[in-house]
């Protein structure tokens, strides 16, 4: 139950806070938003449902190599994809 990451043109910036969202919506769309704008999509059919302890979502690596360099805060997993409006209320606050 996988997806291939979302190619982006906006990549993130180092040496400052960034608020990074990601959604699915059921339907096999994904979207990642860098500071509540959209930077990429991808139309990734996932192998079936996300359901509660049916395996593990990793952050800040890709399939557990390649950590990324820096720290992780306030992370939020909702049970629906969130609009792009409300991405961009929970970026600027």
């Amino acid at each position: 139950k996988y997806a291939n990451s979302v190619n982006t043109k906006n990549p993130i910036r180092g040496g400052e806070w960034i608020h990074l969202a990601a959604t699915h919506d059921g339907k096999g769309t994904f979207k990642v938003y860098i500071d509540g704008a959209l930077a990429g999509t991808s139309s990734e059919k996932m192998s079936g449902p996300v359901t509660p302890g049916n395996g593990s979502i990793v952050i800040g690596s890709l399939y557990g190599y390649s950590p990324m360099q820096g720290t992780v805060a306030d992370v939020k997993l909702y049970n629906k994809a969130l609009s792009d409006a409300e991405i961009m209320d929970l970026a600027s606050n």
